[in-house]
């Protein structure tokens, strides 16, 4: 761990003091997480903050036979969500929750099961006969418009309630998670370089994203210096693997309020990148360029090349500004407010905005 990074044992009964006070910094809680020592469950909390880079991670522990936690909640909304995750996959209730209703546990799951605990028995047969409890919104003309879990896109499963009055949605819900794999448990026991081939398939289109967070990890815990040279690659390629998913997004959300046109144009964009990746990795997706202590390129991005391409985006994006029909359902819908995105724990370019 790096010398201005902090990683501080705490009681629960101070946890939430410390969360606040780092809260009050300016940092951020990215993560919450469980971990099933031999004997206890170890919970820590990962705070940032930057620039330059800061840490500080508080860790408390609770016991097997009385699994309970005093609940951030109150605190951090982004500690509500990581908090119902561990009731469900670890069996830890997090005391205090307002809202402790189940996150990531489905209703066919058994009671008692929570596969994330070293215990855990492979899954039992589950029963398919659950329903989950989603409000409905009555009214003069109102309907609902259920979308998923199967859809015909690329996107994984997911299942969406919409309550709509015409073109108005008065209100969404969302129930996701049906692809949970318990990638944690793949990566026990694999080699630490291998499991970076691992870390590229959490999720296709974030290979470098995730091969990337995997390759950190690793080489924190060895203490491994890295080169300017190699942090700037790597810099470079998730950069190449945002610009082909912004230009997928673009066109997604034209074609969602149905203004295909501009989908079509970015679909296209996507594939020139999606080629541009392949000359520069060997592989569409960047897969195999992000490794432990360092990176592997083939060859370095066309500026030219690139350049055309932002025009062309730059384009097609106009061509969806300009259009009455997309600019009438865009405009004021879902605005997300400055407190409400902080308060989120929302990042990139939606932070940014």
């Amino acid at each position: 761990m790096r010398p201005e990074w902090q990683r501080h044992r705490l009681s629960q009964n101070r946890l939430a003091e410390a969360a606040e006070n780092l809260l009050g910094k300016g940092f951020r809680l990215a993560l919450v997480a469980a971990h099933d020592d031999s004997a206890a469950y170890r919970i820590v909390y990962l705070f940032l903050a930057g620039w330059p880079d800061r840490r500080v991670e508080l860790e408390c522990s609770v016991p097997k036979d009385d699994p309970t936690l005093l609940s951030l909640a109150g605190l951090s909304f982004t500690a509500s969500r990581f908090e119902r995750e561990m009731a469900d996959l670890y069996g830890i209730r997090c005391l205090g929750h307002p809202k402790p209703r189940r996150l990531v546990r489905h209703a066919h799951w058994p009671e008692d099961w929570y596969p994330m605990r070293r215990a855990a028995q492979p899954s039992p047969k589950l029963d398919g006969t659950g329903h989950f409890p989603f409000v409905t919104v009555e009214g003069p003309g109102v309907y609902e418009i259920p979308v998923g879990p199967v859809h015909a896109g690329l996107i994984e499963p997911g299942h969406f309630r919409f309550s709509v009055a015409g073109e108005t949605v008065i209100r969404l819900k969302a129930r996701l998670w049906f692809v949970h794999r318990g990638m944690e448990k793949l990566f026990e026991g694999r080699l630490a370089g291998g499991a970076v081939d691992l870390a590229e398939r959490v999720s296709g289109d974030t290979s470098v994203g995730h091969a990337l967070a995997h390759c950190l990890a690793i080489e924190d815990a060895l203490g491994m210096e890295i080169s300017g040279e190699v942090h700037r690659l790597r810099a470079l390629l998730l950069e190449l693997e945002r610009l082909y998913n912004h230009a997928a997004d673009l066109g997604a959300l034209a074609n969602d309020v149905g203004f295909g046109l501009a989908h079509a144009h970015a679909q296209r964009i996507r594939e020139q990148l999606l080629r541009l990746n392949d000359a520069i990795t060997g592989h569409r997706l960047l897969r195999g360029a992000v490794r432990p202590g360092g990176v592997a390129l083939r060859a370095l991005p066309d500026a030219d090349a690139l350049r055309r391409i932002a025009t062309d985006i730059a384009e097609v994006a106009e061509l969806t500004l300009h259009n009455t029909v997309v600019y009438d359902r865009f405009a004021g819908t879902a605005v997300l407010h400055r407190e409400d995105a902080h308060a989120l724990g929302c990042l990139g370019y939606v932070a940014r905005a």
